[in-house]
């Protein structure tokens, strides 16, 4: 009798060399880490290595695994970085979805986090959330969504950026410890100056010519103090009268999601503001939650009741358009 079942082929595994301090921030027992770290420290190598063992190990058919960034166009350089990485014919990849899908079926998709509502619904057995602190705290309380009904492991990675975003605050909560499954770690230009793999003199330079805040939260994992904020709560007051002789423009960040669509939808906002050469006034602001029709005649009745004289600013793609 001929045996005509498929040979099981067995695949030998072996986890891509990192420093010690790296090894042990991210592939930690705890459901949750968060790491904060320096520019160039690993964290992202790192965590795409988690990631891909996370899927590697223990995917299989139909199992999502994600990577979240702040917009698309920074989840795909980890998309590209990963492709680079793994041995060519390892792996099936769709450039159009940004997704990577493993021989044993597990697929790890590249997201960027801009509308948060589109990050509900799917299962998601592994995530990392990079750049933490410049994603929006919504679409954190999504992602963690897609990890209740699979109770999956979340690596939760950034530079520090001030001290009253979601990741600071969640990252002190896990480095005073008392919660069980949170692991806290950081690592700084010199672990990683330490370990070979960041020169000493780039390290040297950056602290010589960078602001000493930003190089604190850039290359030390520090935030500023509020004394070194970029806003100053001393220099913020409310006066009596707006001066006559200002500059206007109204600055829009739009929003198309009504109220009762989504679990918290995001405003349309309109903020007119003046400037007399010396300092900034803020004279309205208009906000709406409201469907793409209602957010056109908010800003037809706004600019009409505006006038001529105050410019109309819409960022577009990072650009202006006036």
């Amino acid at each position: 009798m001929v045996n005509t079942a498929p040979a099981r082929q067995v695949v030998r595994y072996e986890r891509a060399r990192m420093y010690p301090k790296q090894e042990e921030a991210l592939f930690t027992p705890e459901r949750y880490a968060i790491v904060e770290a320096s520019t160039k420290s690993g964290k992202t190598v790192g965590c795409l290595v988690w990631l891909h063992e996370q899927a590697a190990l223990y995917g299989g058919p139909g199992r999502n695994y994600w990577w979240i960034a702040p917009i698309r166009r920074v989840a795909k350089i980890a998309y590209r970085r990963l492709k680079l990485f793994l041995p060519a014919g390892s792996f099936e990849s769709n450039e159009t979805e940004m997704t990577i899908t493993l021989p044993n079926g597990a697929t790890i998709f590249f997201l960027g986090s801009e509308n948060p509502d589109t990050l509900y619904g799917e299962d998601v057995y592994a995530a990392v959330i990079d750049e933490a602190t410049r994603v929006r705290e919504e679409s954190w309380f999504a992602v963690r969504t897609t990890l209740t009904a699979t109770q999956g492991p979340v690596r939760i990675i950034g530079n520090v950026k001030g001290r009253r975003n979601w990741a600071y605050k969640l990252a002190r909560r896990a480095e005073g410890g008392g919660r069980e499954n949170y692991h806290y770690a950081k690592l700084t230009v010199w672990d990683a100056v330490e370990a070979g793999i960041f020169p000493t003199e780039e390290a040297e330079d950056a602290k010589e010519v960078l602001p000493e805040a930003v190089y604190k939260e850039l290359y030390l994992a520090e935030a500023a103090a509020e004394s070194e904020a970029f806003f100053q709560v001393e220099h913020i007051g409310i006066i009596d009268e707006a001066p006559t002789d200002l500059r206007l423009a109204r600055i829009w960040d739009f929003a198309v999601t009504e109220e009762g669509d989504a679990p918290d939808p995001d405003y349309t906002v309109g903020v007119k503001m003046g400037w007399d050469g010396k300092r900034t006034v803020i004279l309205d602001v208009v906000s709406r939650r409201a469907s793409p029709d209602k957010v056109t005649k908010l800003v037809e009745v706004t600019v009409v009741a505006d006038g001529a004289a105050c410019d109309q600013v819409i960022e577009e793609d990072g650009r202006r358009k006036g």
